[in-house]
């Protein structure tokens, strides 16, 4: 910010008026003629109005040096809260911006009462000089009767009136040039000091957002690991079971007598443990016997196990993994979309859910809490 061209052409503006309006009092003045009975009057007022200039001028040199005060006052605490900023950090530093913003609006009343203080001064100080010089023009028209010598002590008194004001309104000026430079530089401070912020702040996002996605990226795979391993561990134990039956088979025809027991046990291993992909409504009839009924207790966010038989999904325990339990849906055909939507969204994937014959790809895995079952990992499932 750079203060306005217009001031200096002001003051000498105004210079140049008074100078020109007290010549033509002077003159007018000399060839005046006054009495003594008249004169006496006039010295009179005049040495009451010389009194009032200056105690209108004492007043107003009071209100500049409190104004002066107080505007050194709000500079050194400008100066101390740009130190708070420079070494504050996070919410600190914005408070201590706030409180920088706040005096430097302070700082510019203070400048402004402090060139109204300095304009009273000026003024009251053109009254008492005004009012000195016409006593002073009485009492030469007394002893010579007027004139254009009796105007040179006005008019020498004038000059100096307009060299004190003149250099006040250039100091003015140059306390203003400075303020106004000191602000700029602060305020440019400060904008810079905003972006290095909210280039910093992007910064961050965009890291963590980067993180985010790196951890979802592998959170993903680690899941699809864990879907093939247990389908490996699934074909495998289908295999074993496969082999066992056999190998039971041929041995109870070579050896009818001497092996009931041994067939007797291969008998209990030959339960066939399901496996997936399959159909919803021929993995319930193989699971039914031996699993529990669960429903959505909506108000905790878990499944709880259901007495009356309603609920919408079976919980089935692994028979080759003790702590690993599936809750896999108990329909096996959806009537409409909205039968996924409404009871198997938050534990099934299912890429285009429709009415038709529910598969089970994956089932969803649950884990053991306080008062019923909570996801560990969605299914997935399939209508076809």
């Amino acid at each position: 910010m750079n203060a306005r061209p217009i001031i200096p052409a002001t003051l000498w503006t105004l210079c140049l008026v008074m100078l020109a309006l007290s010549t033509g009092c002077g003159l007018l003045g000399g060839n005046e003629t006054q009495n003594t009975e008249s004169n006496k009057p006039q010295a009179v007022r005049d040495s009451t109005d010389v009194r009032q200039a200056e105690q209108n001028l004492e007043e107003a040199k009071k209100e500049a040096a409190q104004a002066d005060k107080r505007l050194a006052k709000i500079k050194d605490d400008l100066k101390l809260e740009r130190d708070n900023v420079t070494k504050a950090k996070g919410e600190a530093k914005e408070q201590a911006i706030e409180k920088v913003n706040s005096f430097v609006a302070e700082e510019g009343k203070a400048i402004k009462a402090a060139e109204d203080a300095a304009s009273k001064v000026q003024v009251a100080q053109a009254k008492l000089d005004g009012a000195k010089n016409g006593g002073r023009k009485e009492v030469a028209q007394d002893d010579d009767g007027g004139g254009l010598l009796s105007f040179l002590p006005s008019f020498t008194s004038l000059i100096l009136g307009l060299c004190a004001l003149l250099i006040l309104g250039v100091l003015g000026y140059a306390a203003k040039m400075l303020i106004d430079s000191s602000r700029h530089r602060s305020e440019t401070q400060f904008a810079g000091i905003r972006k290095r912020q909210e280039e910093l702040g992007k910064q961050t996002r965009d890291s963590i957002s980067g993180l985010s996605q790196e951890i979802n990226t592998r959170l993903s795979g680690l899941q699809e690991e864990v879907r093939e391993l247990r389908r490996i561990i699934q074909e495998d134990n289908s295999t074993l079971l496969d082999a066992v039956r056999r190998t039971g088979s041929v041995m109870g025809n070579s050896s009818v007598g001497g092996y009931q027991g041994y067939q007797s046990s291969t008998a209990r291993i030959e339960v066939e443990e399901p496996s997936f992909p399959a159909s919803a409504e021929e993995y319930l009839q193989k699971v039914k016997g031996g699993a529990t009924r669960l429903k959505s207790d909506f108000n905790n966010g878990i499944l709880v196990q259901d007495m009356d038989n309603t609920g919408e999904f079976m919980l089935v325990r692994d028979r080759n993994v003790s702590d690993l339990f599936y809750v896999v849906p108990l329909v096996g055909y959806f009537k409409t979309k909205q039968d996924f939507l409404n009871y198997y969204d938050k534990y099934y994937d299912c890429q285009r859910p429709s009415g038709g014959t529910v598969w089970i790809i994956q089932p969803a895995v649950v884990d053991k809490v306080a008062g019923g079952w909570t996801l560990r990992e969605k299914g997935e499932l399939e209508v076809r």
